[in-house]
């Protein structure tokens, strides 16, 4: 009985560092996104391609369909801000 005692105790203990982890890793996305979205108002965008941003950012696809149909955009409307953004930001 000992033995099963021990596993569940370090199984425990690996779930608490794992939710401290992920609290850590959700106040840093959320920072980063708060910076993204400062950074975007303070650029001069459409509307429309802060919204692709967002989505992108959000979702963390560029599948063109996917965020046309999301945010209810004609593909080639969504296709050119990619274009755009990805010339501005190449790491994007």
């Amino acid at each position: 009985m000992d033995s099963f005692s021990d596993l569940i105790k370090e199984i425990d203990a690996k779930l608490d560092n794992i939710e401290a982890e992920k609290a850590v890793l959700l106040y840093t996305r959320n920072l980063a996104m708060k910076q993204a979205s400062e950074a975007m108002d303070k650029a001069e965008k459409t509307h429309n391609e802060r919204r692709v941003l967002h989505y992108v950012l959000d979702e963390r696809s560029r599948n063109v369909e996917n965020i046309a149909a999301a945010l209810n955009l004609r593909e080639m409307i969504v296709r050119n801000i990619l274009l755009s953004l990805r010339e501005e930001l190449p790491d994007m």
